[in-house]
């Protein structure tokens, strides 16, 4: 559609007023757009929002919180979008803020769909992330954590305690003391680690950084 981009230094990930200000200067003009049925509407809004989610960024949670604020435009465009993608639980399924409002929004918005959770924990209240995730462990299936490596390691101890998560497939916990530098190391696995009281069935990647050790 070419309503959203993307700009590190600053840009905004789609000034979706953009659309608005161009509608209002036509009177009663409707673009083929506002004329898609919701169910079209909705797929390009997942569409959009696949295309800004690159996986070599997701260790930055700036970046991450500034490109899922794209999601939050799109509620901003008009009463019909906001209507589509407040009605669309999928959309609001990748987590990853320093605010903790959003953070719950998203939770809210989300329903019951699986989740995609990102933090940094220099961000955001780890106390707040722990909450987090013990309230909604069932249904994580990607977890990332960012954190110095003081903080990680007191945060990885208090995980194990938190529920089941029965769903979890992709783990990623990496210490760094700047989120644009750390070097993560990969490791395929199929084990229990300890974490969520050693019930993570699903568990096949899990992502360390460096000093980090793997739970048997």
């Amino acid at each position: 559609l070419g309503l959203v981009t993307t700009d590190r230094q600053g840009g905004s990930l789609g000034d979706m007023r953009e659309v608005r200000k161009s509608d209002s200067g036509k009177k009663g003009a409707r673009t083929s757009v506002h004329k898609l049925p919701i169910e079209i509407l909705q797929d390009i809004f997942k569409a959009v929002r696949h295309e800004l989610l690159a996986p070599s960024d997701w260790d930055d949670p700036v970046f991450v919180h500034d490109t899922l604020r794209s999601t939050i435009h799109l509620t901003h465009v008009c009463r019909r979008w906001r209507a589509a993608s407040l009605a669309l639980p999928a959309l609001w399924e990748c987590i990853g803020s320093y605010s903790q409002y959003w953070v719950d929004e998203f939770l809210k918005r989300s329903a019951t769909m699986p989740l995609s959770l990102y933090f940094g924990l220099d961000l955001i209240k780890p106390t707040f992330v722990e909450l987090v995730l013990s309230k909604h462990s069932s249904r994580i299936i990607v977890l990332s954590i960012l954190a110095q490596a003081y903080e990680l390691r007191s945060f990885a101890t208090r995980m194990t305690h938190l529920p089941p998560a029965p769903m979890l497939e992709r783990l990623f916990l990496n210490e760094t003391d700047d989120p644009r530098e750390h070097v993560p190391i990969e490791a395929e696995i199929n084990l229990h680690t300890g974490l969520f009281s050693s019930v993570t069935p699903r568990l096949r990647t899990l992502s360390l950084g460096r000093g980090m050790n793997i739970w048997a």
